[in-house]
């Protein structure tokens, strides 16, 4: 692992975090311990982002089941021409 992603492991160990995005090509790529559960995918013209998706990822197992509460809580909520793929069936809100 990198130095950068060494940094990012301890930031997040540090204060606890349960929740992280990521371009999936920046920085080298991803802690391993990191669960990715899908993509925010952005519609119409980029503005100020670096790319019209960006990658969901619970930062460990213990994580994973809140994670997934609040993305299937948020998602339903995003503009119109956004969406969440989910990469998990196991992230997958049920009908």
């Amino acid at each position: 692992m990198g130095a950068y992603l060494e940094r990012v492991n301890a930031l997040v160990a540090k204060n606890e975090g349960e929740l992280g995005m990521n371009y999936d090509d920046a920085f080298g790529g991803i802690p391993e311990r990191w669960i990715k559960i899908g993509d925010l995918v952005l519609g119409g013209r980029r503005v100020t982002v670096a790319g019209s998706s960006v990658a969901f990822f619970a930062m460990n197992q213990d994580a994973f089941a809140e994670v997934v509460g609040v993305l299937n809580r948020f998602v339903p909520t995003l503009p119109q021409g956004v969406e969440f793929i989910f990469d998990r069936s196991d992230a997958v809100p049920s009908p």
